[in-house]
């Protein structure tokens, strides 16, 4: 099980510290926005981010308490935002599991994450929540952005569902339980102008493209989980999603 904090900003130079403790090993990697180099004043006017990784289960109690440990441990480094990746909040052992689980945004779920936020004094990015679909058999994977008050400041379902079905290996229809979204989002945070994604969103240029000329987003945090994202070839397709 991995779970940890990543500290970054955009321009900053990777340097890891590992932090142990007795049941998890931590990697933390701090940055700053503006080099070393540059005077004070630009320096007084940085912003710190935490990226968390985790390993999500089937057990929404323990995912919070992870969840709540990172986020002290990301104001403890004098971050600003904590983004959590895709299914922060659950994992299901088996299909349908998140079906049976999924909530409205104000339901007892996520309004938990509005209270951390808020006793914590943190901005979160909440990429993955099982909200509650327009019927049983659907649920919308959403992505949250909570501010330091602990309102929600936006939403935005996932509008890219991932369905493939290769001959003689894998197949998965995220349709079969989920709605697609259909509005873009984006909003203002203290990093900047943040366009929200989601996952397999990655992969289809034109969204950044309308985040960046029609909603004048700066940044977006992509969130996905491990065993799809080895499939994408992250790094080539974050790249390719920032130049386009």
């Amino acid at each position: 099980m991995l779970n940890r904090c990543v500290y970054f900003t955009p321009n900053g130079a990777p340097l890891y510290h590992p932090i142990r403790s007795s049941h998890v090993n931590s990697y933390v990697n701090y940055s700053t926005v503006q080099a070393r180099a540059q005077s004070a004043m630009a320096a007084a006017n940085s912003v710190r981010v935490a990226a968390a990784q985790m390993t999500s289960v089937n057990d929404i109690a323990s995912n919070f308490a992870t969840c709540s440990r990172l986020v002290k441990e990301a104001v403890s480094a004098g971050a600003k935002m904590l983004c959590l990746p895709e299914n922060f909040s659950y994992v299901g052992s088996k299909s349908g599991d998140s079906l049976l689980i999924a909530e409205p945004l104000d339901g007892p779920i996520m309004q938990k994450y509005c209270s951390l936020a808020r006793e914590s004094g943190i901005w979160l990015s909440l990429g993955g929540f099982q909200e509650k679909g327009h019927d049983d058999a659907h649920l919308r994977n959403t992505h949250v952005i909570i501010d330091d008050a602990g309102n929600i400041r936006s939403t935005y379902s996932k509008i890219h569902l991932f369905d493939v079905d290769v001959p003689g290996g894998a197949v998965y229809k995220e349709s079969s339980f989920t709605e697609p979204g259909k509005d873009i989002a984006a909003v203002d945070s203290p990093i900047g102008r943040l366009g929200l994604t989601v996952c397999y969103d990655l992969r289809f240029p034109e969204i950044y493209q309308q985040l960046r000329f029609q909603h004048e987003a700066q940044l977006s945090p992509q969130l996905l989980v491990r065993h799809i994202g080895r499939f994408f070839f992250v790094p080539v397709q974050l790249r390719l999603s920032a130049m386009s």
